[in-house]
């Protein structure tokens, strides 16, 4: 019995009993079909030859929300995804495929549109991340009005709960017709306010204290 390689191999023949010294750390040695030789196998042929990772599945469906009918993707197909109104999608190198949605587009807004009123504020902190609609209960007297997390272009409402005439004053990034002393904020009672914000400074009105 020898060692065989066949027409793709590297290695050289040898006798049964001798050191195959061409043997490589990545090799494996497998009987051939007729039984009476050896051959070289590397590690990608073993796990051919047992089919390993080769899977089962040829074909899978596909459908979305509108569509005459579902599509079947067969072995050699391409998948596409396709972009519609306002949305892109791109495909990239490592597997990647990225749907972007364009928000520079008008909108044709369907439904409503709102933001959950109100979130509650103690400090004079207004947080424009955690909202746009606030109501404001001072804890302490002085206590300063101010913004956080300003964005570009937000706007909404503040209610100022100031039941016990406490102090109000402003941030020095907020205008408005009182200045920064807000005396008709300190009044005790309740108030409306209402903000918008260049993404620097916040402009607010306010009236007078409501019955």
């Amino acid at each position: 019995m020898a060692f065989s390689r066949t027409a793709k191999d590297e290695h050289t023949f040898e006798t049964l009993g001798d050191t195959p010294s061409a043997i490589t750390a990545s090799e494996y040695v497998r009987g051939n079909a007729g039984g009476t030789d050896l051959e070289f196998r590397s590690g990608a042929e073993v796990l051919a030859d047992i089919g390993a990772g080769t899977g089962t599945m040829s074909s899978f469906d596909v459908t979305g929300d509108s569509g005459d009918v579902d599509q079947t993707i067969s072995n050699g197909n391409t998948l596409t995804i396709a972009g519609g109104d306002g949305i892109t999608t791109a495909a990239s190198n490592t597997d990647a495929l990225t749907v972007t949605l364009d928000l520079t587009k008008d909108q044709a807004w369907t439904g409503s549109q709102r933001g959950t009123f109100p979130t509650a504020v103690t400090d004079g902190t207004i947080n424009m991340g955690a909202a746009n609609n606030f109501l404001y209960n001072p804890a302490s007297s002085p206590d300063e009005l101010g913004f956080s997390s300003i964005t570009n272009g937000q706007s909404g409402y503040i209610i100022l709960d100031n039941s016990d005439a406490d102090t109000i004053t402003l941030a020095g990034h907020v205008k408005s017709p009182g200045g920064t002393g807000a005396t008709d904020l300190s009044a005790e009672g309740t108030h409306l306010i209402n903000y918008v914000t260049d993404g620097t400074t916040v402009y607010i009105a306010y009236g007078k204290a409501m019955a």
